[in-house]
């Protein structure tokens, strides 16, 4: 039998799981800003993209000890010679919804980068369609983006895309939590 996992006697599980209760919704809120407010995009896009590295890492980390957690449990209760059907009838719906959180979470990284890569380059586009003031004149267009109404809209389905995504993910995110924590404080 493999020992448990712990930090100052805790089980490393009940403190990982945290940090995607946090995340995630911090993720979520600023994400919202970042796709629907176009003008602050460039203000909180690296706390953006720093979250959609950091809560899927996260994700993996709780899922991840969740399973070992788990496993070490129904090695303790089959090695007292109890029977493992309570243990795992209290925690099914939760690992289930664990097992579906890690599955949509770590996409909307790659999503949310691929976001910020095209409103890089719409905004790299705007500045080099605008030539520097002159003479004390305000700047001036000189040409157009050809590329422009193309982005719109692939940056509106990724939008969208993204925030379905994060959507279903957060109601899974919700349950997972709420599962956990009936599992550990309800009663059976």
């Amino acid at each position: 039998m493999v020992g448990m996992i712990e930090i100052l006697g805790l089980p490393l599980h009940p403190l990982l799981i945290h940090l995607p209760v946090v995340l995630f919704p911090a993720l979520a809120l600023f994400l919202l800003g970042y796709l629907l407010v176009p003008r602050l995009r460039q203000r909180i896009g690296w706390l953006v993209m720093t979250l959609s590295v950091l809560t899927p890492a996260a994700v993996v980390a709780g899922w991840w000890s969740g399973h070992r957690f788990y496993d070490e449990h129904i090695e303790m209760i089959t090695a007292a010679g109890a029977s493992t059907e309570t243990f795992e009838n209290l925690l099914a719906d939760h690992m289930a919804n664990g097992d579906v959180v890690v599955w949509l979470v770590p996409p909307l990284a790659p999503l949310i980068w691929l976001f910020g890569a095209l409103e890089r380059g719409r905004r790299s586009a705007a500045a080099s369609l605008t030539a520097p003031a002159t003479d004390g004149q305000e700047s001036a267009p000189t040409g157009t983006d050809p590329a422009a109404k193309g982005r719109r809209v692939v940056m509106v389905v990724l939008a969208l895309v993204i925030l379905g995504l994060a959507g279903v993910a957060g109601y899974y995110v919700f349950e997972t939590g709420h599962t956990g924590a009936e599992a550990v404080w309800g009663t059976p």
